[in-house]
């Protein structure tokens, strides 16, 4: 699934090349193999990591956006919420070293449930707020592949 506004400029799609070099890379990885937290290159431009949490309410979660990378998120065991919307308010500024910036409020967000076995990407434009409840706090184990914009 790939969700926007066609009024935004979607250079991001000229990496669609690259977008499915990692869903390639997530089918053909034994991701209980990699080590929590440490980024593993799949290419230049592209990395992988891994990581495990409880999810919290969505009043506990701050939407985020990127500039530097796509996100292609892919949850290996458990569940989440995720909202998407495409304009944030009072804003944390953004944190080059992190490549975020954070949102107190978004207009017009949509939720969808990203379960096992299932992935999303997010472009820059997207602001999103992962790792959300379901229905109560739950386990997940995420795969995230950054993909450098060009």
């Amino acid at each position: 699934m790939i969700y926007g506004k066609l009024d935004t400029d979607h250079k991001e799609i000229e990496n669609l090349a690259k977008i499915k070099k990692a869903i390639d890379y997530l089918k053909e990885t034994d991701l209980s193999a990699l080590e929590l937290k440490k980024k593993y290159p799949i290419e230049d431009g592209i990395f992988i990591f891994t990581d495990e949490y409880l999810t919290s309410s969505k009043e506990e979660k701050n939407p985020e956006s990127h500039k530097k990378y796509i996100d292609v998120q892919y949850i290996i065991e458990g569940e989440e919420s995720i909202g998407v919307s495409f304009k944030g308010y009072h804003s944390s500024g953004y944190d080059p070293e992190k490549d975020v910036t954070f949102y107190k409020d978004v207009e017009d967000e949509k939720y969808f449930t990203l379960n096992k076995g299932k992935f999303t990407v997010f472009f820059p434009e997207d602001i999103h707020r992962p790792g959300c409840n379901v229905k109560e706090k739950n386990k997940v184990k995420k795969a995230v592949v950054k993909i450098t914009v060009n």
